[in-house]
């Protein structure tokens, strides 16, 4: 039982963790585009960095998720 209490808590924080940087590089890097069109381009080049950033750390979680969690299926 606790085995699979602890692989479903670890699954959670992974999914969780994958979802919410998603969503956060998706609502950085629309800001930053905003502020790219209305003219603040050094507000908006650091936030269309900080967008790549997040992206690029869920494309890391994304491809090593089955290290992160122990995969049965």
């Amino acid at each position: 039982m606790q085995d699979r209490i602890l692989d479903l808590s670890l699954r959670l924080t992974v999914v969780g963790l994958i979802s919410v940087m998603g969503l956060a590089t998706f609502i950085v890097g629309y800001q930053g585009i905003y502020l790219a069109i209305v003219g603040q381009f050094q507000q908006g080049a650091g936030r269309l960095a900080g967008a790549v950033a997040l992206g690029m750390g869920t494309g890391l979680l994304l491809r090593y998720r089955g290290d992160l969690l122990d995969e049965k299926y």
